[in-house]
């Protein structure tokens, strides 16, 4: 039984390259703390939940440090591929709280238990939530995220949908770290 979902080349070097995208941006702005320039300090993540093929692109957590000696707090821009500490890949986590079969085929009924959690009571009542729900143009029902978001997104392919629904969920740019 397999507890991967296969992910196409060119949609994992999306998420890449909008993950790359993010931490340029967190570093333009500079240490939260002092203001100085941030250095990359990225980290190696085993990466659970995506098929072999795209291992590469979930293989570092981009991350960031301060330059100045004595301040160096680590930055954790936001992620589009990741979820926090989470090992399972964001896509993954997604795709099985949606998937009716993921009920019924994960060994792991307690963790997608744990994630829907996650999605209904925290994701729900996060900032990033907040902003995404005050774009739709008719309520979005929170006891079935993540599928009530992602049946709002229209895209000609599913894998598409699941870029555009992951893309949402990661925390607003305009935030900070």
């Amino acid at each position: 039984m397999s507890h991967e979902i296969e992910l196409d080349g060119e949609l994992s070097a999306r998420l890449h390259a909008a993950d790359e995208a993010l931490v340029e941006e967190a570093r333009a702005r500079g240490c939260p703390r002092c203001g100085d320039r941030l250095h990359r300090a990225d980290y190696p993540r085993k990466v659970r939940g995506v098929g072999e093929a795209a291992e590469i692109y979930f293989a570092r957590r981009f991350a960031l440090c301060c330059a100045e000696e004595g301040c160096r707090p680590r930055v954790l821009p936001p992620s589009v591929r990741f979820l926090g500490h989470k090992v399972y890949a964001l896509l993954a986590i997604a795709a099985a709280c949606m998937a009716e079969v993921a009920h019924r085929q994960w060994q792991e009924r307690r963790r997608i238990a744990r994630w829907l959690a996650w999605w209904r009571e925290v994701f729900a009542t996060s900032a990033a939530f907040t902003e995404l729900r005050g774009r739709m143009a008719t309520p979005v029902d929170c006891e079935s995220l993540p599928t009530s978001l992602y049946e709002r997104v229209r895209a000609p392919s599913r894998a598409l949908r699941f870029a555009c629904l992951v893309a949402g969920v990661a925390p607003p740019r305009a935030h900070g770290y």
